[in-house]
């Protein structure tokens, strides 16, 4: 139907985080509305973190050690740097 495409549509939003390099907190910019749940991954596999997050979220990340992560949200990987 064509409010399931719709739906498909809006549960993959356009993520972006800043400030990236980050050193506490970073913001997590989504395009679409809802909320969405997310992972943090060391470079070798390991879920370092979770939650859930909306449009404008901020994430604290001054418990993670500096270094490089990985972080998943519906399927989109981005890396980020904590320093």
């Amino acid at each position: 139907s064509e409010t399931g495409v719709e739906h498909v549509v809006a549960s993959s939003p356009q993520v972006s985080l800043y400030p990236n390099p980050v050193v506490e907190m970073m913001t997590v910019s989504l395009s679409g509305e809802g909320t969405f749940p997310y992972h943090i991954y060391s470079l070798g596999g390991e879920c370092v973190m979770k939650g859930a997050v909306t449009n404008g979220s901020t994430i604290d990340l001054r418990l993670l050690p500096n270094g490089t992560y990985i972080f998943e949200l519906n399927n989109t990987y981005l890396k980020i740097c904590k320093i």
